[in-house]
């Protein structure tokens, strides 16, 4: 932003001198006078958050000048013309910014053989990402590995400054559509900093090191749903649920006398048909600690 700044300041100062030399008649200190009218034109009060051009009100209404008439009107006009450059301008960097981008996806289209730190890595690149958590997942695929849609929501706010939230979808072609959004980055309460939380690269990582065919509830099942909020590593202790632990490549069954487990919790659902119903369902606890001490209900 601070690059337009200076280009902006010194396209004012090339038609400030551009109407100075256009002068109708001499007048002592004209220059300074055609920033003073320079600055008035600028001057406005915010309504609603709207801002209001009282410069233009005040010279319009009592300023009245007899000589030179013509340039310093056209000096006030300049300085409301940088106003409404001042809105638009990051108004349309940020319309820029959020704009939906396509990214070609690396690998094959199955699930079993997609590579998830490629393509992690590939996007990083493209969009200039630091240190990225993930938010979500959402997978759905098939039995025999035909990914019917892959989304996923991750958040990088390693500069301190801004927080940016990005959308990345992969659903029926070969490339990402991804979309982001910026906003101010807001300190967050300090037990969620101490939370564990999982940046994408990491989480990817698991995937590449697992057989996903290993991770399917129910040998009737025909499509698999992966979903997965907020991975941050907690207690789980639900006893009605089937549930594995997954460390690396292995896949293990987790019995109850084993919680309660910390780990990162992926639920998991089974499609036998083509009904959007849940027939099989279990919980895929990634890096556990089997008979974790919960320390925050001792």
């Amino acid at each position: 932003m601070e690059y337009i700044d200076l280009i902006l300041l010194g396209l004012v100062a090339f038609v400030l001198w551009y109407w100075f030399k256009r002068r109708e008649d001499e007048e002592r200190h004209l220059g300074w006078k055609l920033v003073g009218y320079y600055l008035l034109g600028i001057f406005t009060f915010k309504f609603n958050g709207f801002p209001i051009p009282l410069g233009l009100v005040i010279f319009l209404l009592l300023l009245k000048p007899t000589i030179n008439q013509k340039v310093k009107s056209y000096a006030v006009y300049t300085g409301l013309a940088v106003v409404i450059l001042s809105i638009t301008i990051p108004y349309a960097q940020e319309k820029f910014y959020e704009f939906p981008r396509e990214v070609e996806a690396k690998g094959p289209n199955s699930i079993y053989d997609f590579q998830f730190q490629d393509n992690w890595k590939k996007l990083k690149e493209e969009f200039n990402i630091n240190f990225a958590i993930i938010e979500m997942i959402d997978l759905k695929y098939t039995k025999d590995g035909h990914i019917e849609y892959f989304r996923f929501q991750a958040e990088d706010h390693s500069n301190g400054i801004d927080q940016v939230r990005y959308f990345i979808e992969l659903e029926g072609s070969e490339e990402w559509h991804v979309q982001r959004s910026r906003s101010e980055y807001e300190q967050p309460p300090h037990w969620q900093e101490e939370q564990e939380k999982l940046t994408v690269n990491q989480f990817f990582r698991m995937l590449d090191e697992v057989d996903l065919r290993e991770m399917q509830p129910g040998e009737s099942s025909k499509r698999f749903h992966v979903t997965a909020h907020y991975l941050t590593k907690s207690y789980y202790a639900v006893k009605e649920n089937e549930k594995y632990g997954v460390t690396g490549s292995e896949v293990f069954e987790i019995t109850n006398d084993q919680l309660p487990v910390y780990g990162y919790t992926v639920d998991m659902c089974g499609y036998s048909g083509k009904v959007e119903d849940c027939t099989t369902y279990a919980n895929y606890l990634f890096e556990p600690v089997l008979n974790a001490k919960d320390d925050a209900h001792e």
